[in-house]
């Protein structure tokens, strides 16, 4: 849904296991699993929305290890941040909604995750 000159992506974004990195465990040691998963993707959503806007490519985590939980995320990116992202995760446009947000709330959480 295109409003105002953002876009509203929707996706989900899993949980990474105990030990993928410091930072993250450190969060849920002082908020509990829910909230440290968010609080890391929201930092990790202003890394993914400086890394697209200075039109550098989106380099994904590969790999970090997930728990099976996950929560539903809905945001809304500027219309040419979204293109861009677009064009890194889903060049054919072949993904649906779903699939194209929560491959693109896990680079954001890899990008928090990468910091350590």
């Amino acid at each position: 849904m295109v409003a105002n000159g953002t876009v509203e992506i929707t996706g989900y974004v899993y949980a990474p296991l105990a030990g993928a990195a410091g930072a993250y465990d450190q969060l849920v040691s002082a908020y509990g699993e829910k909230d440290a998963l968010r609080f890391a993707l929201n930092t990790g959503l202003e890394d993914l929305d400086r890394t697209l806007s200075a039109g550098a490519p989106i380099e994904p985590m590969e790999g970090y290890a997930t728990r099976r939980d996950r929560i539903r995320v809905k945001r809304r990116l500027s219309a040419d941040a979204a293109d861009r992202a677009l064009q890194h995760i889903d060049p054919f446009g072949m993904l649906s909604q779903y699939p194209f947000g929560t491959r693109l709330w896990k680079a954001a959480l890899g990008l928090f995750l990468a910091r350590g």
